[in-house]
């Protein structure tokens, strides 16, 4: 399968990153869009999944001083805090995988390209969950995806060199979430940096 391949960011609006995501998605559904890899990034945004309430998610007072950028993005899952330290990726496809009826191997099959070319890497990584990636027990992908008829819009959010200051200070975790972790804080449960 020939795919294309877009490097163009918005880096100071994320509803246009998402809007033309989406737009791709639909493009494709209409036979007018070749399949899709792109690579992008935020300077400074907060995206929050389809079902979430952003005022229970993020803190408003921080996102406000630090003038954070926030925005819904048409798939589930949890919010992201995304700067110029993150790698966003979207894979828009045909599923080629026969998984467009089965979540769990949609996933499967989209996550396990990283833990690949981390192996390559000579880094171990895994995936205890099934839309996350961790090296060492932290957290260093986190990925949203979308079925629609016979077609794939996957997209993840990897953490490279982000300031985990700030999406610590940013981002709303319920105390239960982290305490199922075995941790106190946010910051515990991500990786420092793989630079």
């Amino acid at each position: 399968m020939r795919v294309r391949l877009v490097e163009h960011e918005f880096l100071d609006n994320p509803r246009m990153s998402l809007a033309v995501e989406e737009a791709i998605f639909r493009l494709m559904l209409l036979g007018k869009s070749p399949p899709t890899l792109w690579f992008w990034r935020h300077r400074n945004a907060v995206i929050i999944g389809k079902f979430q309430i952003a005022e229970e998610e993020v803190n408003m007072d921080v996102v406000q001083q630090y003038n954070v950028q926030i925005a819904k993005r048409d798939t589930g899952g949890g919010a992201v805090y995304q700067d110029l330290g993150n790698l966003i990726y979207s894979v828009i496809i045909p599923d080629i995988y026969g998984v467009s009826n089965d979540v769990i191997r949609m996933y499967e099959a989209m996550i396990k390209p990283v833990l690949l070319a981390f192996k390559m890497l000579g880094i171990r990584a895994e995936s205890p969950g099934l839309n996350d990636v961790e090296i060492n027990d932290r957290k260093v992908l986190g990925s949203a995806a979308g079925l629609r008829e016979g077609f794939v819009l996957f997209h993840a959010t990897m953490l490279i060199s982000s300031n985990l200051d700030m999406l610590a200070r940013v981002l709303k975790v319920p105390k239960t979430k982290l305490q199922d972790k075995g941790i106190t804080q946010v910051s515990h449960r991500l990786v420092m940096s793989m630079t």
